[in-house]
């Protein structure tokens, strides 16, 4: 599956990208080879530290070999336009049935009215064209079309050598420029994060929960990602050419680390490492679940690229990403319904620290969902309603789609770092101890001098009466001889082994 996606990757950013190997793709007459660009004049090229700004230019390496049908008449045409002269392509005209139609070709020839089109030649046979355009004064989206308007029906003709379109600062398309400084500052960014985060796992490495261990784990992923989307792109930029490898790796952690957050949310929301020890018969599901998350994204990576490379219907687009909807739709009901169950035990058993850990947790989760359904029905009108025109016109914007959701990621799993930092007391916190520190953090703790003011985001007041702090030691007693007694049958799971909340239900279900 991987090697499948890796394969229309490579196509799909082979069409957009900036120098375009043409391989022997054969053009009938009336057919044409069609090429969709970003360019950006040097005088509106944003001026960096990174990059120097040069002269944009397009260049033609590129011959048309007669492959059947060849009479002599064949005429080939290169054109290169912006895209606010997209109207003026074509003659219109009306059918039989009343129906209007734009014919490209008339009269032997590629038709588009005077004054539009900033480049047209043509390409003789054999010979080849060897040409460079140097004069890019207007920014925007290009299209590049060599069309063949004259010959016989049976006549074709195949297109080899390459096409290179370079802008100021490099050969990335300038459509997808922004993903260069987005990926850089947002690797940055990780790896400041990744200081303090290890920072922490350093100095209380003795009490790490496992948890946190996930956690570390699934911000090196992260970080690594990031890092290849960044040398991927600048590889692009550099050199014009896709690599293979930096594509694969980049393709591979993405889909990765999208399956291991989904399943630290859901591991969280069961309470693992701070509230259980283990989810115990649980995991057996979490295999599964995560196996299928990443098979089905692998099945929405390939139709997305399907849709772009070959334009797929919008019906067969949707049932392929079909499976991905109900993985969501399963996923957000399993976490919304382990989150509920989870704060309903706390509540039972009055542990009011770890109650408040949850609480907020809780509101992250629903923000984060939130976001994501806001975002996700934005994207569905932009991609499903905006026209042709009113996409060109957002080229220097559109790559900021994509990027949220980098950016909405980033947020949860730094808030989820915050919220389970490391500290000093986190085993005692998980086994039940916690409440005796007035705190609900992983380890936050109140000052040495015991002023007033809290070290953590996660710290409570400490202004329970002294009767609710009693009852709370008092229950907290119980369940902790409960939880020894079920250690000594416990089954192997996820991690330690499966307990039993059989009594936390009961009392549940008396609350319901």
């Amino acid at each position: 599956m991987i090697a499948r996606i890796l394969l229309l990757s490579t196509l799909l950013l082979a069409a957009n990208a900036v120098v375009v190997k043409l391989n022997g793709q054969k053009i009938k007459t009336g057919d044409y080879f069609l090429l969709r660009t970003g360019l950006v004049t040097k005088a509106e090229a944003k001026t960096t530290l990174f990059f120097k700004k040069d002269d944009p230019y397009v260049g033609f390496d590129i011959k048309a070999l007669t492959v059947k049908g060849h009479t002599g008449d064949e005429k080939i045409e290169v054109v290169l336009f912006h895209s606010d002269d997209f109207p003026y392509m074509g003659k219109s005209h009306l059918t039989s049935t009343l129906k209007e139609q734009i014919e490209v070709c008339v009269n032997g020839s590629f038709y588009m009215e005077e004054k539009h089109g900033m480049y047209r030649t043509q390409l003789p046979l054999q010979d080849g064209l060897n040409d460079k355009i140097n004069t890019i004064d207007k920014s925007g989206i290009y299209y590049l079309i060599i069309i063949s308007c004259q010959g016989t029906a049976s006549s074709e003709v195949e297109l080899v050598g390459r096409i290179t379109i370079k802008n100021p600062y490099g050969f990335l398309d300038a459509e997808e420029f922004g993903f260069l400084p987005f990926y850089a500052v947002f690797t940055i960014l990780y790896v400041v994060v990744g200081v303090i985060w290890g920072g922490f796992n350093a100095i209380y490495v003795r009490d790490l929960l496992k948890l946190q261990l996930y956690i570390s784990g699934l911000y090196l992923l992260t970080l690594l990602e990031h890092a290849a989307m960044y040398y991927h792109y600048q590889h692009i930029n550099e050199t014009g050419i896709l690599s293979p490898f930096k594509n694969t790796m980049a393709t591979a952690l993405n889909l990765g680390r999208r399956t291991a957050m989904r399943l630290l949310v859901l591991l969280v929301c069961m309470g693992y490492g701070i509230v259980k020890d283990s989810i115990g018969g649980k995991s057996h599901a979490i295999y599964l679940y995560g196996l299928s998350l990443f098979s089905v994204l692998c099945l929405s990576e390939v139709a997305e690229l399907y849709f772009k490379l070959h334009s797929i219907s919008q019906g067969t687009r949707s049932l392929l990403t079909l499976p991905s909807t109900i993985a969501d739709a399963i996923y957000y009901a399993w976490v919304l319904y382990e989150i509920r169950t989870l704060l309903k035990q706390l509540t039972v058993r009055r542990q009011t620290a770890k109650l408040t850990v949850y609480n907020k947790f809780k509101w992250i989760l629903v923000s984060y969902v939130a976001a994501s359904a806001i975002w996700s029905v934005y994207e569905f009108i932009i991609n499903s309603t905006s026209s042709r025109q009113l996409r060109d016109s957002r080229w220097e914007t559109n790559w900021t789609i994509s990027a949220f959701w980098n950016l909405l990621y980033f947020v949860m799993l730094v808030l989820i770092m915050i919220l389970m930092n490391p500290k000093s007391n986190n085993k005692r916190f998980a086994r039940g101890e916690g409440q005796e520190y007035q705190q609900v953090g992983v380890g936050d703790v109140f000052d040495d001098n015991n002023n007033s003011e809290l070290q953590s985001l996660s710290i409570v007041d400490a202004s329970d009466d002294d009767e609710e702090q009693d009852e709370g030691k008092a229950q907290a007693e119980k369940v902790d001889k409960k939880q020894e007694k079920k250690k000594k049958k416990i089954k192997k799971g996820f991690s330690i082994g499966e307990e039993s909340d059989e009594e936390d239900q009961e009392l549940i279900s008396k609350l319901d």
